[in-house]
């Protein structure tokens, strides 16, 4: 179970990683389809999901599952969005948001329960981890 919460938290930060260099070191001077409103905000909407989701998988929240299941639908929104445009970034894009998807959606049925996995696996603390 460790591991699998360690690669889903993990992969969100990937996928965020990911969309948010696709926004702001393509997208914006690309213009065009690449500026769509909707394209935008979905970009957008998977850098704020991933991020959730990481937090609420690193501080054990009972509501991981919630979080994760909302990741699964944004992320695969997002990568079909990145696919249309079919450029290399944001086929990157997509691939770590189909990753990132899949991580969570065999996420969403685990229980947090490891009271030591936070404070004992410093790759998971690296991240500046919103705990409130």
């Amino acid at each position: 179970m460790r591991n699998a919460v360690h690669d889903c938290i993990e992969l969100c930060w990937k996928a965020r990683t990911e969309c948010q260099k696709a926004l702001y070191t393509h997208c914006v001077f690309l213009g065009g389809k690449h500026t769509a409103p909707e394209h935008v905000k979905v970009l957008t909407d998977c850098m704020e999901i991933c991020q959730t989701a990481a937090d609420f998988m690193t501080r054990q929240s009972s509501l991981h599952a919630e979080a994760c299941a909302a990741a699964v639908a944004i992320c695969e929104a997002c990568a079909d969005s990145c696919e249309e445009l079919g450029t290399d970034h944001m086929l990157v894009c997509a691939d770590a948001c189909r990753k990132c998807a899949k991580a969570c959606d065999e996420i969403c049925s685990i229980e947090l329960s490891m009271q030591e996995y936070v404070m004992n696996d410093p790759a998971v603390t690296q991240h500046n981890v919103r705990t409130n």
